[in-house]
């Protein structure tokens, strides 16, 4: 294709491991090659990155593999709750989609008949904030005048005076 200029490259890979068998070959690599140019021919794509080798004491390929296990498991984790986040999604439009169906089928209904179908209005009494509250006060005061006046018949009764 005429169109394209640039070949295109593989994966761009950000990370890698390697496995030495003796643990001196693995720290000498690391001395000897890090910060280090790449190289090869200079037509290369990567002549002129340069390497970034660590060597990472007490770290086995185990702790590696369970950090791709866990780094799996929690995209398909994150992959379920999408699709069912998807599920719920679609499943409330088509139950939404029933009910305007319903309804247009009722309004329908409904002009064609020639009966009138009672349709009940709505309609709440309000009260007043105000009001209300100036009600409850009174209410307060008259139990608490009912009260005092109990236990003012009830001292009369036993202490006379």
């Amino acid at each position: 294709d005429e169109g394209k200029s640039k070949r295109e490259r593989g994966p761009k890979y950000t990370e890698g491991w390697v496995e030495f068998k003796s643990k001196r070959d693995a720290k000498l690599i690391a001395k000897q090659l890090n910060n280090q140019q790449v190289g090869g021919r200079r037509r290369t794509p990567w002549y002129d990155e340069i390497w970034n080798i660590k060597y990472l004491s007490k770290f086995r390929w185990a702790h590696l593999h369970e950090r791709f296990q866990y780094e799996n498991e929690v995209r398909k984790k994150r992959l379920r709750q999408e699709v069912l986040q998807a599920k719920r999604e679609a499943s409330l439009y088509i139950e939404n989609v029933e009910k305007g169906r319903k309804l247009r089928k009722l309004e329908r209904k409904m002009k064609n008949s020639s009966e009138d179908i009672n349709i009940r209005d709505w309609h709440y009494d309000q009260q007043d904030p105000h009001e209300a509250a100036a009600q409850r006060k009174n209410k307060k005061k008259q139990q608490q005048q009912q009260s005092t006046g109990l236990t003012e018949n009830l001292l009369k009764q036993i202490f006379p005076s």
